[in-house]
């Protein structure tokens, strides 16, 4: 049920990693900046787990 829920390590790590980073952005003077990076961070976890994949 968990695996199905969250996936595995690496999904959980990269949804935790965009959002670290985002508030991180949201809190510091580059505010309007995390609406753009969100998108490329995440695209950025999408390519590193299929290329994971292919391993």
């Amino acid at each position: 049920m968990w695996k199905t829920l969250f996936g595995d390590r690496y999904t959980v790590a990269v949804v935790l990693l965009t959002l670290v980073l985002n508030y991180a952005l949201l809190r510091s003077p580059w505010a309007y900046v995390a609406a753009y990076t969100f998108p490329a961070i995440l695209m950025a976890g999408i390519v590193w787990m299929a290329w994971r994949q292919g391993e």
